[in-house]
Formats: structure tokens, C-alpha cells, sequence
């Protein structure tokens, strides 16, 4: 355990990894920057961190076996050698990430059978570096339903533009997805989806809405599935329903079976984007004021500055 000072902080406490502060405020009260580990967070279902070798099985690198630290007990596996992505663990910033190949490579995990919706929607993290926009729908697939096959994911997208796609048509053929459009093939970055059932949720109403980095970006409002829903097959990773494949390094999956709140999601967003340094727009309060935060000698302060100013979350670093 590290104690940490700096000129913009009250002391602060190091420990595995993440910088917590004393006060708990700093500019951002009300749990904003409560930083947390996933699973402190109610209804954790999956969480796949590549940079947690111990939970990457591998045989020279490539993986058999993906294990979910989330306490569900699922793994996301591959048997067949070609198909098996590769690890690497120092692929970024000296962590650990996992490569497919765009090619054959996929995992696919044990989660035939989830439901989705008794707790009002769930919601998705993932970082990843898109290294091609091609196949469509190729990233995350939740699983096939008995009225869908292939229309329950997070991945890319290649219609209108290059981007990443948050789909979400529950038990039906139709229904609602959102998309976030960039064109880097090079960087990393933090998508979040959100299902909203209801009004329960942090949209407010029945919605479809998603992350680039914390930007709000896609958000629908139509076509919203209302009912909850169960998968009839497993979850696939690195590959689509429809059987096409996703050039795509992934550095961490997390998955709530939940609509969570506006605070929830931003203490997961915080956790994600110091530990891989991504940039974070962060929004405060029910107002949607929007704060820009900074980094000055390694650790967070507040800033007022313009979208100039590179976007950090308050309170740690990893």
C-alpha cells in the first residue's frame, strides 16, 4: 500500500493497482468518482480482463480458455487450434490483450441460457482496438434467441460509416441498435451499451443508447424490446451470429444484467479508462453539465477547459 500526495489532492491510497482518494468528493460528489472493482457493483455476469493472465489459459500464446472473473463461473472457450486467438501479454501499455484474427479466430462462452430484462436491461463494456471495420456485427454476440439468430450484440459496423454497433432486438427479428462512428484503426477505446426496458433505467424511458469513451453517442428511442428475454445458445466472441469474423484486440468484457444508473456506469467507465489510459468525457449531475478533468503529475484535477483538453476521470490512475 502506497500513500500518495499532490498539490490538487487530499492524501490518497494506492492498492492493486488504482489511486483512491480520502475525501471522496474532490469536484465530483455524489459516487461519481467512486472507484470500484466490477463486481462491487450489483448484477456483475461477466468480466473478462486479459490483462489478469491468470485467467487467460494458453499454450504458447494461443488460448483455449478465457475465464470470467465476474464469480458466475463462465469461460469463454476454443478447442480447435486454428481457431484459437493469441495472447499477448504485453500487447498494450505492458497489459495483456487478446488478438483475433479476423480470419477464424473465436471463443465462445457458456451463457446459453441468460436472461435479460428482470432487472429493468443490462448494460456492456468493452475496450478494445477495432484493427478492421468489416463483418458486420463480428465482436460480442449475446447468443441467439428462438425467435432471432444474429441480432443481440456489441460489434462492428461497416453500414453508413465505420463504427461500433450496440444491437439489442431481444426475442424478435426487429427491433432497436445504436451506433458510434470513428474511424480509428489504431487506438483503443471504451464502448459502454446500455438496454433501458423501462423508464427504470438511466435514459429515463425505453431505449437503446451507447458510449464512445463516455461520449453519448447513438441513442434510440424506437422499435425498444420491453419483455424479457432468454438465449438459446452461447455467446461468441471475436465472431457474429451470422458466422463472419471481427479483426479486433480485445482488453476487457464486462456485463451487467441490469439497467444501471448514470453513477454506476461512470465508476465502471472510471475503473476501464484509467487502468488502459483512455480518455473519459465525464458528465456530473442530473444537469449534464459536462466537466473535463486533467491529469497534472500523474494525477486527476478538474479543469473547465475546452474538448481541447485531453478527457480524464477523477480520482485514480493506473
Amino acid at each position: 500500500i502506497t500513500f500518495l500526495m499532490s498539490q490538487n489532492y487530499s492524501p490518497s491510497i494506492s492498492t492493486n493497482g488504482l489511486v483512491l482518494s480520502f475525501d471522496g468528493n474532490q469536484g465530483y460528489g455524489g459516487g461519481y468518482n467512486s472507484v470500484r472493482k466490477p463486481t462491487s457493483v450489483p448484477d456483475c455476469v461477466l468480466w473478462l480482463d486479459a490483462d489478469d493472465e491468470e485467467t487467460v489459459i494458453h499454450s504458447s500464446n494461443a488460448i483455449s480458455s478465457w475465464l470470467d472473473k465476474s464469480g458466475s463461473g463462465y469461460k469463454a472457450t476454443q478447442s480447435t487450434a486454428s481457431y484459437k486467438p493469441n495472447y499477448n501479454s504485453t500487447g498494450y501499455l505492458g497489459k495483456g490483450i487478446v488478438e483475433f484474427d479476423g480470419t477464424n479466430d473465436f471463443l465462445t462462452a457458456n451463457t446459453s441460457g441468460w436472461t435479460f430484462g428482470a432487472n429493468d436491461g443490462m448494460v456492456m463494456f468493452m475496450v478494445c482496438r477495432q484493427r478492421a471495420f468489416n463483418n458486420t456485427g463480428a465482436g460480442f454476440f449475446f447468443g441467439a434467441t428462438s425467435n432471432t439468430a444474429t441480432q443481440n450484440y456489441m460489434g462492428v459496423g461497416d453500414s453508413g460509416g465505420n463504427s461500433m454497433d450496440f444491437r439489442m432486438y431481444g426475442n424478435s427479428a426487429s427491433g432497436a441498435e445504436t451506433q458510434n462512428y470513428y474511424q480509428d484503426t489504431a487506438g483503443y477505446h471504451l464502448h459502454t451499451g446500455a438496454w433501458n426496458k423501462n423508464s427504470s433505467g438511466e435514459a429515463g424511458s425505453a431505449s437503446v443508447f451507447a458510449f464512445l469513451d463516455g461520449f453519448r453517442g447513438g441513442t434510440n428511442a424506437t422499435s425498444i424490446y420491453t419483455s424479457n428475454f432468454s438465449t438459446t445458445s452461447d455467446a461468441i466472441i471475436g465472431k457474429s451470429g451470422g458466422g463472419t469474423y471481427s479483426k479486433i484486440y480485445i482488453a476487457e468484457i464486462i456485463i451487467y444484467n441490469r439497467a444501471l444508473t448514470q453513477k454506476e456506469r461512470q465508476s465502471v467507465e472510471f475503473y476501464l479508462s484509467h487502468k488502459w489510459d483512455l480518455d473519459q468525457n465525464v458528465y456530473y449531475d442530473s444537469t449534464y453539465l459536462t466537466r473535463w478533468p486533467r491529469e497534472f503529475t500523474g494525477n486527476a484535477t478538474n479543469s473547465s477547459g475546452s474538448l481541447g483538453v485531453s478527457q480524464r476521470s477523477p480520482g485514480i490512475n493506473a
